[in-house]
């Protein structure tokens, strides 16, 4: 409305309006309307524009905090990434250390049970000599123990045979010269079993 009274007065200042002819005034009208139309259109578009542009500018901050977003996200996901990476270290580390150490223990196992097989071979070997040492000692006693008896038997022939000799010595010669002839003994053996030397 402002542009319309504008030109309005613009025509005015240079052809009277009283003088104006009929045909040039229903074309400038035309023209005016045009122009008027071409203005609201330009208004149209001036207003879809600025949406647009109020549209980007809001994407624009959208868009924006989205980047910051994932950005902050990124520099936490390096930082989680780094932390993984420490940490695969460290378990990398301590698995090689634990191995070295199940490595050590199995050399220690293996020793042991070296040493276990040599403290049982030696003591298989002490126990079949311990064994062996056994049966000598038991044959030792059972011959002990026959000489033992071999010995008490000895022993008992010779009390009885002192005794028998005391006995004799206790006799009289006369008295055994007498006994001699009167059993008529006929040699020394039958003399002998009348003496208990038999």
């Amino acid at each position: 409305m402002i542009l319309e009274a504008y030109i309005h007065k613009v025509l005015c200042s240079f052809v009277p309006c009283s003088h104006r002819p009929n045909t040039w005034y229903e074309d400038l009208k035309l023209e005016h309307e045009e122009v008027m139309t071409d203005l609201q259109r330009l208004q149209n578009e001036n207003t879809e524009a600025s949406e647009k542009v109020d549209e980007l500018a809001n994407l624009t901050v959208f868009y924006r905090g989205l980047h910051s977003q994932v950005l902050m996200e990124h520099t936490q996901l390096k930082e989680q990434v780094a932390m993984l990476r420490q940490e695969k270290k460290n378990r990398t580390e301590d698995w090689v250390l634990l191995k070295h150490h199940l490595e050590a223990l199995k050399s220690m196992c293996e020793d042991q049970e070296e040493e276990t097989s040599d403290l049982q071979t030696q003591q298989q070997q002490e126990f079949e000599r311990l064994e062996g040492s056994l049966q000598v000692l038991l044959k030792r006693k059972e011959m002990i123990t026959q000489e033992k008896d071999l010995a008490e038997k000895l022993q008992h022939h010779f009390e009885v045979y002192w005794m028998k000799i005391e006995y004799w010595m206790k006799i009289d010669p006369q008295d055994l010269q007498f006994i001699h002839h009167a059993a008529l003994i006929p040699n020394r053996e039958n003399h002998n079993g009348l003496l208990g030397l038999s």
